[in-house]
């Protein structure tokens, strides 16, 4: 078991809890056959090297991809709409660091 010192959590504590994640659903959807097989069997048992072979699978479908350009998508979309409020420059400013500084801090 794998625990950051940043955040306390368990690395792949949710596959190991066989929560359906927003990664899971998206690797069912875009996998093959077989790889959809494979992960609806990972997901049911509980080896130990579960988390290892599911985000195995995940690289192989580019699930991590698919989610990192997702993320820049509604960032820049919020920040559009940051950018359409009639406040000033300088006060947006703040929420715009916290934004990029909370989305690309280290996990």
């Amino acid at each position: 078991m794998v625990v950051p010192v940043k955040f306390g959590k368990q690395v792949g504590g949710d596959i190991l809890s066989n929560k359906k994640t927003f990664l899971i659903i998206h690797a069912l959807e875009v996998a093959d056959a077989t790889g959809k097989k494979e992960l609806e069997t990972i997901m049911q048992g509980n080896e130990g090297n579960k988390v290892e072979k599911v985000l195995q699978i995940f690289r192989n479908n580019k699930v991590d991809d698919w989610a990192k350009e997702l993320k820049d998508q509604y960032l820049q979309k919020a920040f559009q709409h940051l950018e359409d409020i009639a406040v000033q420059e300088v006060r947006k400013q703040p929420l715009q660091e916290l934004a990029e500084y909370l989305l690309e801090r280290e996990r």
